[in-house]
């Protein structure tokens, strides 16, 4: 019953923010591929059989020392990043679901208007140019 760690990874497919060259994850940061596929390579990380107590608690803890330790910009935009991706899937699929769509593009963007005066300038840049992508992105699907 254990999972292991890409279980907390996005693939950013096309999802290039300017200035972010890692992606948090339990296990630390790990540098973005320069690859096309734009993974992270996690070597040897494994999550702990999850079904006992005690692993459970012990892997909450790790996690939550993690998040402590990464910068909250750095936290915020990755879900920016997790955000957009699922509006993205919303739109990719073979029937659309527009929808759960405009919901996460909205619910992107209010969060990219609240955080944006703390970020990176090419950060807020490029986090801004992704919601409008996602927007033209929608209205293209819908008029399909």
């Amino acid at each position: 019953m254990g999972c292991d760690s890409r279980f907390f990874l996005l693939s950013f497919q096309s999802l290039r923010i300017p200035g972010v060259k890692t992606l948090w994850t339990p296990d630390g940061e790990k540098p973005i591929s320069s690859s096309n596929n734009n993974t992270v390579d996690l070597p040897n990380a494994q999550v702990e059989d999850l079904s006992d107590d005690q692993n459970m608690d012990e892997m909450i803890a790790y996690i939550r020392e993690q998040i402590l330790s990464t910068p909250i910009n750095d936290l915020l935009i990755n879900h920016c990043a997790g955000i957009a991706e699922i509006a993205a899937v919303h739109l990719a699929n073979e029937a659309p679901d527009l929808d759960s769509a405009r919901f996460a593009i909205d619910a992107l963007s209010a969060l990219v208007d609240s955080i944006s005066t703390k970020l990176p300038e090419e950060s807020k840049t490029g986090l801004t140019s992704l919601v409008n992508e996602l927007r033209t992105a929608w209205v293209k699907v819908s008029s399909e």
